[in-house]
């Protein structure tokens, strides 16, 4: 159960990253 929970805080993680990363970078279409 705690195992999970580390793995669903960690996928969050690195969608945040993503998220930061995308709005720190110009997009270009």
């Amino acid at each position: 159960m705690r195992a999970n929970g580390e793995e669903i805080s960690e996928e969050k993680e690195i969608k945040f990253q993503g998220l930061v990363t995308t709005l720190k970078t110009p997009t270009m279409d």
